[in-house]
């Protein structure tokens, strides 16, 4: 898991990205934000109290 105190907690390249590198970055961000999404409705469908559903 990388680290959230600092953005650049991972790998860095010493040269830039590929449109095609780039692309699959991109894809991952927005796979991972759905995934997040669904754990975040999975949690709510489980609280008891409606005060914590919004």
């Amino acid at each position: 898991m990388s680290e959230l105190s600092s953005p650049f907690s991972g790998p860095v390249k010493s040269e830039k990205i590929t449109d095609e590198e780039l692309v699959r970055a991109i894809r991952f961000m927005i796979a991972a934000e759905y995934e997040t999404i669904q754990l975040y409705r999975q949690q709510a469908r489980h609280i008891g109290s409606e005060r914590y559903r919004r």
